[in-house]
């Protein structure tokens, strides 16, 4: 059975930060620091040791009701239960913050394919990037949304079916990380509470994805802004 806060804790045993450690890509200072960056998180509302949408919605710093930041907070509560346990978020922020690009490639996947049948339709990849932009107050607007999902479709949909598998998805990513900016948390965020060698801070660190303030002509490459007609 894995290690779960399913009650108010206030610190971690040396084998769970030592557990935690090694399934991340943090060390046991780091994981102690994010747990009590978790634990006032977890008490913004109700102080029951998880971390509801509203709650993990400070954290990232976007709205609970934009559809990207609900399916990120899906795809991180791994267990479905409806609340991210210590865990699933320092899980999920160790991707976000420090994976691979294989591991960030298998994470934005998953929050793309909304409806989970390993593939992106043009309604999904439509519906989060409209949502990315709102979310990070983008103030700048696509030349064209339709010509961005469909030069995306042309880039990455290989095999022409009208979808993007996982497959065609890493093969576009791998030519244009950038694509994964809005889904990485900001280097300084998360040095900020990692470093502090386990001391709560005053205030909750709020983490924020990168911005995705600029147009693209596909999810990675940007160009010049013009607003729309």
């Amino acid at each position: 059975m894995g290690i779960g806060i399913s009650r108010p804790k206030t610190g971690l045993t040396t084998s769970e930060l030592k557990l935690f450690a090694d399934e991340t890509h943090f060390t046991a200072d780091q994981v102690l620091s994010i747990f009590h960056h978790f634990r006032q998180l977890s008490a913004i509302g109700e102080d029951d040791g998880v971390i509801d949408l509203g709650e993990f919605c400070c954290a990232i710093g976007m709205d609970g009701s934009n559809e990207l930041s609900r399916q990120i907070f899906r795809v991180f509560d791994t267990n479905g239960d409806g609340v991210l346990n210590f865990r699933e978020y320092l899980n999920g922020l160790s991707v976000l913050g420090l994976g691979s690009l294989d591991e960030k490639v298998k994470l934005a996947f998953r929050i793309y394919d909304i409806d989970g049948d390993g593939q992106i339709s043009r309604e999904e990849l439509a519906q989060l990037v409209e949502a990315s932009l709102q979310g990070h107050g983008s103030t700048r607007r696509v030349v064209n949304s339709a010509s961005l999902i469909d030069e995306t479709f042309r880039q990455a949909d290989v095999n022409h079916n009208g979808f993007i598998d996982f497959s065609e998805f890493r093969q576009l990513a791998v030519r244009q990380p950038a694509m994964l900016a809005s889904l990485t948390v900001e280097p300084q965020r998360l040095a900020h509470i990692t470093g502090g060698g386990g001391e709560a801070t005053r205030e909750v660190t709020e983490l924020r994805l990168g911005r995705s303030d600029t147009g693209m002509d596909t999810l990675g490459q940007q160009e010049e802004i013009t607003p729309m007609e």
